[in-house]
């Protein structure tokens, strides 16, 4: 039975659904990850999906029923609440907009098992940076997170050779252009990769028989 409330931002969920690997009868890793948790997202997060839809993606129809619904506050409300004195900008709305989706099924229906997946750094360390430690019941993973979780449940099916593959494609699906021209920039993303790689063999390694 799922237990665990991914509350998935639109640039995850993109490149979720980009990495092609076919694995537990599914076609992309957000196919795999979706049977395995609750997605849920704002409206505003579901909008900015749209703007990026492509034929790897699930419909519109399928897509809205991930949309919570907020109950404690309104968008507003919550926005004045946890953002008003935080410098931010208009492209953050969506990661706002989630924020409060999560801290809403935790108030008002009592989920725990909560991860907050982005893969936009920017917001991390920018408007979400203060809000984020306020509230430690909410995890926050990247796209490269996700991988594990799938590699350290479907052992027998995510092998480690399509679990690396899948960590390289989001590694250069994540890498923007200003950062492949700049070589500190660049040496950190592939700093991270070479990192979630070993935390591979980690998992493989606990599980690995003598």
């Amino acid at each position: 039975m799922k237990s665990i409330y991914v509350i998935i931002d639109a640039s995850s969920y993109i490149n979720l659904s980009t990495v092609e690997h076919r694995f537990l009868n599914t076609d992309t890793l957000l196919d795999a990850f979706g049977e395995e948790v609750i997605l849920r997202y704002s409206s505003t997060v579901n909008q900015e999906i749209s703007s990026h839809w492509d034929n790897n993606m699930p419909d519109s129809l399928k897509r809205s029923a991930k949309i919570h619904q907020l109950e404690k506050y309104g968008q507003g409300e919550y926005e004045k609440r946890l953002f008003d004195d935080i410098s931010q900008t208009s492209r953050d709305q969506g990661e706002k907009d989630n924020f409060a989706v999560a801290l809403d099924l935790f108030f008002i229906q009592k989920k725990m098992n909560l991860v907050f997946l982005t893969d936009d750094d920017k917001a991390i360390s920018g408007c979400l940076n203060e809000v984020k430690d306020a509230f430690p019941i909410i995890k926050i993973w990247n796209s490269f997170d996700a991988v594990l979780f799938l590699y350290s449940l479907k052992r027998k099916d995510f092998f480690m050779e399509a679990a690396e593959n899948a960590l390289q494609d989001l590694h250069k699906l994540t890498t923007s252009d200003n950062e492949k021209t700049d070589p500190r920039k660049m040496s950190e993303r592939l700093k991270k990769l070479a990192r979630y790689k070993k935390y591979l063999e980690r998992i493989e390694k606990l599980h690995k028989r003598g």
